[in-house]
């Protein structure tokens, strides 16, 4: 007969599981590094709606509308985390650039 183990967590443990998993990945991904700044602060690869906020000045409402439409750039989740590539979300906004011409006289 072949013997099983059975290993019990409480969803507080396996939450705290997830969360370092994530933040480990988080920390292992590549980051380049930030021209000119001051506090010499490094760019994730990845970012959060709050960093997309202060970043960029676009508001979280504004980015969950385009979750729940569809319309906005590809995210992915962790758990209840969101995030944006930084790539792909630059490429999103510069998307919508509407070329102005100069005045005609």
């Amino acid at each position: 007969m072949e013997a099983h183990t059975v290993v019990t967590i409480s969803p507080d443990e396996l939450f705290e599981l997830i969360r370092s998993a994530v933040r480990s990945s988080l920390s292992d991904a590549p980051s380049i590094q930030e021209g000119g700044g001051a506090s010499g602060a490094k760019r994730r690869k990845l970012i959060s709606p709050k960093g997309i906020e202060e970043e960029f000045g676009i508001n979280r409402r504004m980015l969950l509308y385009w979750r729940q439409e569809g319309i906005g750039p590809a995210y992915k989740n962790f758990g209840r985390r969101i995030f944006y590539d930084r790539v792909i979300f630059e490429k999103f906004v510069a998307s919508g650039q509407i070329q102005t011409t100069g005045l005609v006289s």
